[in-house]
């Protein structure tokens, strides 16, 4: 359905941007993608909505940590889609 396209949409978004972001904490080749510039970078070329960057830019991701904001998305949109039948068993 539709709906259970956009759930997997969402939280395959997210697996991507918790990977590049898991990278960008453990290689320093990859860090300048925890930075705002690198986050923008992203933004542009789709990799992310303009609400996960804005979301990604507060002080309480930066607290908790870019890939755990991630991991949080994730976890999240695959329960509200279970919740309402978006079609992941």
């Amino acid at each position: 359905t539709p709906a259970a396209e956009k759930v997997q949409d969402d939280v395959a978004r997210a697996s991507r941007l918790f990977h590049t972001f898991c990278w960008a904490s453990f290689a320093k080749s990859f860090s300048v993608l925890l930075t705002p510039r690198g986050m923008s970078r992203m933004l542009s070329r789709g990799l992310m909505t303009q609400s996960e960057f804005i979301t990604l830019q507060g002080a309480d991701a930066k607290s908790a940590g870019e890939k755990h904001v991630c991991m949080e998305w994730m976890m999240y949109r695959a329960l509200k889609g279970m919740k309402k039948g978006g079609g992941i068993e």
